[in-house]
């Protein structure tokens, strides 16, 4: 029987997410992963097998952390337009959390946009789990929408799926700006753009 762990999993999960967010993939090394998650190369190797597959638990991770705060928000009791607007906030201020770059401390951006731009054309498996993540925020974006529909929020001639579309266009984008600029005034007009969006005949 192999030694218990004497780290939390989720924990080093998370440190490791970070330290890829903040550095990129390929610029995080091992001595870096394992600095970060505070662990030995041997528990590393234990307990995630490589850097790749410590790759894809990061983004599956991110995933349902995703799903699991955008359910708890739009389950809220509130108008669609409220639970969306709490949902950009939370996204404003996760993309816009600062990380040290080249030119001093910038915007984080979107964990998912971040290893889309440096991995998707290039790395099948990171591509799969990417767009399982993304197709499955814009298919809950359209159930509330749906929903909303229903309760006479949104008007029912919208598509559905073209709005989610739009919203999870406008959610990257926004997490894409708050990388370069994160400046808050900035980031609320694109996220109150998007309010207005939904509202549109």
């Amino acid at each position: 029987m192999g030694r218990p762990r004497s780290f939390d999993e989720a924990d080093v999960l998370q440190r490791a997410m970070d330290c890829f967010w903040t550095r990129g993939y390929e610029a995080s090394s091992l001595d870096d992963l394992c600095g970060a998650m505070g662990i030995s190369r041997s528990s590393f190797y234990q307990c995630f097998g490589n850097k790749h597959d410590l790759l894809l638990a990061t983004l599956d991770r991110y995933g349902d952390e995703t799903m699991e705060r955008m359910w708890a928000t739009f389950a809220a009791g509130r108008s669609f337009r409220d639970s969306l607007a709490a949902f950009l906030d939370m996204a404003v201020a996760d993309a816009g959390a600062p990380s040290s770059g080249p030119d001093g401390m910038q915007g984080r951006g979107c964990y998912l946009g971040n290893c889309a731009a440096e991995l998707a054309a290039v790395d099948e498996e990171a591509a799969a789990r990417l767009d399982r993540t993304f197709t499955r925020i814009a298919d809950a974006f359209a159930q509330q929408i749906r929903a909303a529909q229903d309760r006479g929020e949104i008007p029912a001639e919208r598509d559905p799926v073209a709005l989610a579309r739009l919203l999870m266009a406008g959610l990257q984008g926004l997490r894409l700006v708050a990388k370069t600029r994160p400046d808050r005034a900035v980031l609320a007009d694109i996220a109150n753009g998007l309010l207005q969006a939904v509202r549109q005949h």
